[in-house]
């Protein structure tokens, strides 16, 4: 579980990552990220994505693990947009995807 401290939650940061951050672009899901003093994450599923809240949900859930799993609580401020694809492959395999891209922000 990712605590309400490294949560983003403000519409400002929202507005802040859109502006001036850099978007990554993956097979299974998009991550916007910026440099930031302390490590903040959102998550973010669009009803375009998928209507049904239990698939959002599960996609968000997914992602969550993947930070907790690898550890990632660098500097940044990310949100990650995950896209319907990944719910079909396997978490191994998103695991490297995932650590790939993370790897790139280092």
């Amino acid at each position: 579980m990712i605590s309400r401290k490294k949560s983003i939650n403000k519409p400002s940061d929202f507005y802040k990552l859109k502006k001036e951050g850099t978007l990554i672009k993956s097979e299974s899901f998009q991550l916007r990220y910026l440099k930031s003093n302390e490590f903040k994450v959102a998550f973010v599923v669009s009803k375009i994505i998928t209507p049904i809240s239990p698939k959002r949900n599960k996609l968000k859930r997914i992602y969550k693990s993947l930070i907790k799993d690898l550890g990632f609580d660098k500097g940044y401020m990310l949100v990650i947009y995950p896209k319907m694809v990944s719910l079909q492959k396997k978490y191994s395999e998103l695991k490297v995807e995932f650590t790939k891209v993370l790897d790139s922000l280092k």
